[in-house]
């Protein structure tokens, strides 16, 4: 995302959700959006995610998951 112009960052990352959307064969927990964190939850480099970072994230991924689960009757 760093290709985007920041005037039009919303519409590139809606573009990119609808591109992977369409050309991936898989399920999608959550909108790009939703994994996109501020550069303060990094450390070191734009790949990794600090302490606090790790563990927002973490949560993030644990209730999207488990609201996928359950919408598919899998998990109570």
């Amino acid at each position: 995302l760093h290709l985007c112009d920041r005037r039009q960052r919303q519409m590139c990352i809606r573009d990119r959700d609808a591109y992977f959307r369409e050309n991936l064969d898989v399920v999608f927990l959550t909108p790009l959006q939703d994994s996109l964190m501020p550069g303060r939850y990094f450390y070191g480099t734009d790949n990794h995610l600090s302490t606090n970072g790790v563990t927002m994230r973490t949560a993030q991924v644990i209730d999207a998951l488990t609201k996928q689960l359950q919408g598919e009757g899998i998990a109570p």
